[in-house]
């Protein structure tokens, strides 16, 4: 579940994409999951923001 909130804070992939990738039968069963453990939907866990370890282009590094 790490991993997908990982994915879904990033907002690059549909939940389509983020289902696929973390092995989940439809995306539907990745959303039922992913409210009982968190409390939240996904739209709604991203809707708070990005992560605190979200992604920095490499230009932010230099």
């Amino acid at each position: 579940m790490e991993r997908a909130k990982e994915l879904i804070s990033y907002a690059e992939l549909s939940m389509a994409e983020v289902a696929q990738q973390l092995g989940y039968s439809s995306p539907a069963h990745l959303s039922r999951q992913f409210r009982q453990m968190t409390g939240l939907t996904p739209t709604d866990f991203q809707r708070l923001g990005p992560a605190p370890f979200a992604r920095r282009g490499l230009d932010s590094l230099i």
